[in-house]
């Protein structure tokens, strides 16, 4: 089987190549910019690993959108494409790919084209594929990805330095603001803010915030 990686040259997309082709894969990979539908023709399928904007434009290019496997973090904004594409959510990342422990990959059943989820298994053979919703994935991303970026994000620009001092607490306090040092920028907003149900989160973590300032000026007013 022929697979194209398109966005072989970034994080995700340089190391699903080396997965691909340890399971004896044939893979082809180009940079997002150089789609064209000649690459598409001479691959079985093509893996999007490109942020959402660019998936989009890309699936509005080409042919035939039967080849093409989406890996976005939001589905919402591919529901145009229901039953046109092949859509997917591995949940693993560089850092995890052929771990063990991280081999489960979202297979969305109403997006994508039938009878595609054999194909998943074949190009993942060691993954364990869950099927649901676009929906039922976005609300689950909410919970998985949403929370933990916007913690990461909020770690990030409070800073934190290397202090030869620790404590449990700021080593995972480190854990979760690395995360967003670890991600590219532009999957991290889309995330957080293509998920439709992600404002309950950002509302949640900004009332804690608020709670913190009501209860700093009430003790430093008394």
């Amino acid at each position: 089987m022929r697979i194209g990686i398109v966005g072989s040259g970034g994080r995700f997309g340089s190391a699903a190549a080396s997965y691909l082709i340890s399971k004896g894969l044939s893979v082809h990979g180009i940079h997002g910019r150089d789609f064209s539908k000649p690459f598409l023709d001479s691959v079985d399928f093509a893996i999007l690993a490109v942020p959402i904007s660019a998936a989009i434009s890309i699936i509005e290019d080409c042919g035939d959108r039967g080849k093409v496997i989406e890996i976005g973090s939001v589905k919402r904004p591919f529901m145009k494409y229901k039953g046109e594409i092949i859509s997917i959510h591995p949940l693993f990342g560089p850092l995890t790919m052929g771990n063990d422990q991280f081999r489960d990959i979202i297979f969305v059943k109403d997006l994508s084209v039938a009878r595609t989820e054999d194909i998943i298994s074949a190009i993942f053979p060691d993954s364990l594929i869950r099927p649901m919703t676009a929906d039922d994935h976005d609300r689950l991303m909410s919970d998985l990805l949403v929370k933990p970026y916007i913690l990461a994000l909020l770690g990030r620009e409070m800073g934190y330095s290397n202090h030869e001092v620790r404590t449990g607490s700021f080593a995972k306090f480190q854990s979760v603001a690395n995360i967003a040092n670890s991600e590219s920028p532009e999957v991290l907003m889309d995330t957080i803010t293509l998920n439709p149900y992600s404002q309950e989160a950002i509302t949640s973590a900004s009332l804690a915030l608020q709670m913190i300032l009501d209860e700093q000026k009430k003790r430093r007013g008394s």
